[in-house]
């Protein structure tokens, strides 16, 4: 029982500082603070040129959804009490791409939300509705020119994610880039050419 409840702490101690980390900005002399999604933004995607190595290339490849790919988010403010999001599109067929996504509610909370998953796109839509939450979790993706909506279908918002924390939002396109990346929320990167 001891064993549980310190796990349970530590990993609300994590989220917390997660949170709070996604919600703070870095400033720099004569520019405009930076939020620490640019870090993310950053380190973690391949940029979609012709002047990349060998195993970046395999990021790199063309299907009908990478019409798709990109990181995107919503609410990218120096306010902490503001809600943040942060939705990444990897293109994987003709028709399905992964997606992850790291939401915040901010203060007092700070609760997060994180999932990572597959989705099968038709005419501009998905429905996400992962198999450990099947029951009780549905959130509809409409894609749109440089915008992703997610709404979360009525009755069915129980996705795992924090109290109170919903996907909902429409996320803007900030780098069209293929995402090489995702994390847990603790701070371990996982590959999106190894989901499964």
């Amino acid at each position: 029982m001891k064993i549980k409840l310190l796990t349970l702490i530590s990993l609300i101690f994590f989220t917390l500082l997660s949170c709070q980390n996604n919600s703070t900005n870095i400033e720099e002399e004569g520019a405009e603070a930076a939020s620490i999604q640019d870090t993310i933004i950053e380190e973690n995607v391949v940029a979609p040129t012709e002047e990349i190595n060998e195993e970046d290339a395999e990021f790199i490849k063309e299907y009908a959804t990478s019409k798709y790919l990109g990181i995107y988010g919503f609410d990218f403010s120096n306010e902490v009490e503001g809600n943040q999001g942060l939705l990444l599109i990897y293109p994987e067929s003709d028709t399905s791409v992964l997606f992850h996504i790291n939401v915040c509610i901010g203060s007092p909370s700070f609760n997060l939300g994180i999932t990572t998953g597959r989705l099968i796109v038709k005419n501009d839509s998905a429905l996400y509705q992962p198999a450990e939450y099947e029951s009780t979790c549905k959130i509809k993706f409409y894609f749109m020119n440089n915008e992703i909506k997610l709404e979360t279908v009525s009755g069915f918002g129980e996705c795992g994610f924090g109290m109170n924390v919903y996907a909902d939002a429409t996320y803007k396109l900030q780098k069209k880039v293929t995402p090489k990346y995702y994390s847990n929320g603790l701070n371990t990167n996982y590959n999106f050419r190894d989901f499964k």
